[in-house]
């Protein structure tokens, strides 16, 4: 089974072996799916495995990280993996030299769903960051073509300030609720919906403008400040996606940062999650 997908503008490729019996998977990919026969960036294949055959290359394998999920990564940067536990693979991603064509192995477990999902982000991640391309970790509201993202660490309250603008704040609608794509077109950060929504179902092929980018603090009042130059560049760039590591990408990550910090208001909030603070971050917002 073939299909064509567009997020953000970039069409990938997914082959599925006629026997995968979870269509649900696909649900959120409905929205993007392409119709025309267009070129396509990068394909993903997925065949199916034992759990026991991913631990063979185990010993070739590098925890990148300390926290689940766990990011795996070979000597030569072309095979990846993740997993829940810090001891064995969930799933394996072989990639040819260019990350045009990628593999996913994938046994069946409960987190199947998951894996999936992510070697499809890190092939999305892969294929497009030096095309001015970004994949954030984030919250987005739009409204009348403009859209505002709302950043933070895990926990912070990103959902919970979107829906406060939701409730409160008249002609707001989601347009994605954890990783949303932005791209720098035609000298205009534009921002995506993707079939990468978090916990939340908010699956939307529409775009809009970046307007402003507020990173989220709790805190015991609210308060809010205008960032500007290295302030903002640092208060932006933790929630970027990218493989820094990879010289060619990292360059691609900070130019593209650099473009937000130009085009978009920077802001921070130290917030309760109340109205008030949807209110003030709203307003200084649109201030001139």
């Amino acid at each position: 089974m073939n299909y064509l997908y567009t997020v953000a503008g970039h069409t990938f490729k997914l082959l599925l072996p006629d026997d995968l019996s979870e269509v649900e998977w696909l649900v959120p990919y409905i929205p993007f799916e392409e119709k025309r026969e267009v070129a396509f960036l990068f394909t993903l294949e997925i065949k199916k495995c034992t759990i026991a055959s991913l631990q063979d290359v185990r010993r070739d394998m590098c925890r990148f990280n300390d926290e689940p999920p766990y990011l795996w990564l070979d000597n030569e940067g072309f095979m990846f993996a993740s997993s829940m536990d810090e001891d064995s693979l969930g799933c394996l991603i072989c990639t040819e030299k260019y990350y045009t064509i990628g593999t996913l192995y994938l046994p069946e477990t409960s987190n199947a769903k998951f894996y999936f999902d992510n070697a499809l982000k890190l092939l999305y991640i892969l294929n497009t960051t030096t095309l001015n391309t970004l994949m954030l970790h984030a919250s987005v509201v739009i409204q009348a073509g403009n859209g505002y993202a709302f950043l933070g660490k895990s926990g912070t309250g990103k959902s919970t300030h979107s829906q406060l603008w939701l409730r409160y704040l008249e002609g707001y609608e989601l347009l994605n609720d954890d990783h949303p794509i932005i791209r720098l077109v035609n000298d205009e950060v534009i921002i995506y919906g993707s079939p990468w929504s978090g916990k939340t179902p908010c699956y939307k092929n529409k775009q809009a403008r970046l307007k402003a980018v507020v990173r989220l603090e709790q805190a015991s009042e609210n308060k809010i400040i205008r960032l500007r130059g290295i302030q903002a560049y640092a208060a932006f760039s933790p929630s970027c996606s990218g493989m820094r590591w990879q010289r060619e990408m990292a360059d691609a990550i900070h130019q593209t940062i650099v473009a937000v910090t130009e085009h978009c208001r920077l802001l921070h909030l130290k917030c309760l999650p109340d109205e008030e603070a949807a209110r003030l971050c709203c307003q200084t917002i649109h201030e001139r």
